[in-house]
């Protein structure tokens, strides 16, 4: 049975959930295919990747699309005899797409979030949107993270119902084994965090996207009334600065700790009480799905897939993004009812165990795989037969 070569691209290597995808897809996708993996030298997906024996090529991939890089992933699918490529994010898709039409190979896309619209309006952000609908109209699938997104691509003419799928993100859950009491109190005792505390958790890049003003803001609501509340940030970025002026501005420095880039986040779920998401816009945050599947009860705004995988006063607390109020009440109202937070959590996790299942995933996509190579060897066919005919 012939084996296909998929070569995944993206172009940042550093921590996110674009990139926790990719990993999971060449970690786990099997049977017929091969998976390869390009993107731009630097960053953990890389390490971990090279450390499971995953062919990955460093290719340096940015907005100014150097055709040098372009030869180099060209020369990489030829090489390889490469047979599908899937793209991830815009930058990887305008080096992916004309490769793989010189190549004459199909080429799927997988966006994370149509994130341009959110942006200031202007000049720059018209052609990006022009430039990401040129793009997707011409490939030959699009997959995306939340049936919300489908359908926003879908009105806005970024694709057709038919060339379209949606998956969601792929949870390992043979990782999210709970610590034991000991474990937990050494964590914290490493972190130097108080044994007695209430603890909020988020994870992500400090980025203005994830609106971690508000959860700032959020926190200096609830700490008045609850002042044994702690809210512990993983992750870093451009924004930490002016969070932590903001965090002193607030007077809440003692309730907020940075602990930046953590080796392994997956324990540290285990930490939070509770698990919350403040962002302003996502496609679907993996975050949230990691954090449910340790069985975190989750406060989350109401922005991109989140309502699809939380379920409103069943599994979490959907709130309205950009407001401080709205999410202080939810993280209150899970801060009070211990048997509310166990029993979200419990209803969480199952829901993710049925939706988010690595093993159901990556069957998803081996499916897509299979659709979209038959068709374009049923495609190339009927040219090979027309040029005979000619």
């Amino acid at each position: 049975m012939r084996k296909y070569k998929i070569l995944n691209l993206i172009d940042k290597s550093t921590i996110g959930g674009g990139q926790q995808f990719v990993y999971m897809i060449v970690k786990h996708v099997k049977g017929r295919f091969i998976p390869l993996l390009a993107c731009s030298p630097g960053g953990p997906l890389i390490e971990k990747c090279l450390s499971h024996n995953i062919n990955v090529s460093k290719i340096h991939m940015n907005k100014k699309f150097s055709p040098l890089s372009m030869l180099k992933i060209y020369n990489l699918v030829k090489k390889n005899r490469i047979d599908l490529i899937h793209v991830h994010g815009l930058v990887a898709t305008v080096f992916g797409f004309f490769v793989s039409r010189i190549a004459g190979i199909p080429i799927i896309y997988s966006p994370y979030g149509f994130h341009h619209y959110n942006y200031r309006k202007g000049m720059i952000r018209n052609l990006r949107i022009k430039i990401e609908k040129f793009f997707t109209n011409r490939v030959n699938f699009v997959i995306c993270a939340s049936e919300k997104d489908r359908i926003k691509g879908i009105k806005k003419g970024y694709f057709n119902s038919d060339k379209s799928s949606v998956i969601y993100p792929p949870i390992e859950f043979s990782i999210f084994t709970p610590p034991s009491k000991e474990q937990i109190q050494k964590l914290k005792s490493d972190l130097k965090i108080p044994q007695n505390c209430f603890i909020v958790g988020t994870v992500g890049r400090l980025d203005i996207a994830k609106g971690y003003n508000y959860l700032l803001e959020a926190i200096s609501i609830v700490k008045k009334c609850y002042p044994w509340i702690l809210c512990l940030f993983i992750g870093e970025g451009k924004e930490r600065k002016s969070l932590e002026n903001l965090a002193n501005h607030l007077r809440i420095k003692d309730h907020v700790r940075f602990l930046g880039i953590q080796p392994d986040v997956i324990p540290l779920y285990f930490l939070f009480d509770i698990f919350v998401s403040s962002s302003q816009w996502e496609g679907i945050p993996f975050v949230i799905c990691e954090a449910m599947a340790a069985g975190r009860a989750v406060v989350a705004t109401d922005v991109g897939g989140c309502s699809e995988i939380i379920n409103h006063g069943e599994t979490g607390i959907i709130v309205p993004p950009r407001n401080p109020l709205a999410l202080a009440k939810g993280i209150i109202e899970l801060m009070v009812d211990s048997n509310k937070r166990i029993k979200f959590g419990n209803k969480g996790k199952n829901k993710i165990a049925k939706i988010c299942a690595i093993e159901t995933i990556i069957k998803q996509f081996e499916s897509i795989y299979q659709q979209v190579l038959k068709e374009s060897e049923l495609l190339n066919r009927k040219l090979k037969f027309s040029v005979k005919r000619g």
